[in-house]
């Protein structure tokens, strides 16, 4: 519902929404229209996918909107309802040639995030990403292409207030960021993954479309013995977890 962009309009920046879900894209564009009347805020009603120009199923699911996906097993997960919308798809090069090259990009996209990702690679790169920690995949992936200081950033505390719900946003950013321990201090690469390691199931090493070709584990929650989601999952049900990644040495 723009919690994120809200957090980063309220600092001043400029920011390009991508929001696949229709509803969702009204509501952003209801909720912040001085933003958009500003020129501060442009609203991309898309889905982030390997080809731009294309239509891509977005699964909507009904208990929780953030769990909305192009993936069926995520837009569905734990047997939860979802409907199924149309939405047009851009790349990261189609948005790069709109809007020029950013300094920072979040992508929190419910599974995709190795698509968008590996396609910075013929891009310009902005200063910091930051993504859900949902498969190593994403992470060989960025420090492929030059990001080699991290940071592990619990997610669970940062809940936004909105007229009619309560929802979360990303947190401070960038050099802001503050991991686990309360630090903000970049870290290597290894010592991320031995973080991670300690703090989630690591079921596979793919990344998320071959996982979902796979055959996936079944994790026992305190509600039911579910199969998993994504080839990286939080132990405490209670948290989840962004990288944030820096271009250069840590």
């Amino acid at each position: 519902m723009g919690q994120s962009s809200e957090r980063f309009l309220r600092e001043g920046n400029h920011v390009v929404a991508v929001e696949p879900n229709p509803e969702a894209a009204r509501a952003i564009r209801a909720r912040l229209a001085s933003y958009i009347v500003s020129g501060h805020l442009h609203v991309e009603e898309k889905a982030l996918w390997h080809a731009g120009d294309r239509t891509v199923e977005l699964y909507v699911n009904h208990e929780d909107s953030e769990w909305s996906s192009v993936f069926e097993a995520c837009g569905r997960r734990y047997h939860t309802d979802s409907h199924c919308v149309s939405t047009p798809t851009c790349t990261m090069k189609d948005l790069y040639n709109a809007y020029g090259t950013p300094n920072y990009i979040k992508v929190d996209v419910e599974g995709a995030e190795d698509v968008c990702l590996s396609q910075l690679h013929d891009l310009e790169k902005p200063t910091y990403v930051s993504f859900e920690c949902n498969s190593l995949k994403s992470i060989h992936t960025v420090q492929g292409i030059g990001y080699g200081q991290f940071k592990l950033v619990p997610q669970s505390k940062f809940r936004e207030d909105i007229p009619g719900c309560r929802l979360w946003s990303s947190g401070p950013r960038s050099e802001k960021a503050v991991d686990h321990r309360g630090n903000r201090a970049w870290i290597s690469k290894a010592a991320l993954l031995e973080e991670i390691h300690e703090r989630c199931f690591v079921h596979k090493q793919d990344g998320m479309e071959d996982y979902l070709r796979s055959s996936r584990p079944y994790v026992e929650h305190d509600f039911a013995v579910l199969q998993s989601i994504f080839p990286v999952e939080s132990r405490d049900e209670e948290e989840w977890y962004d990288v944030h990644a820096k271009l250069g040495l840590a």
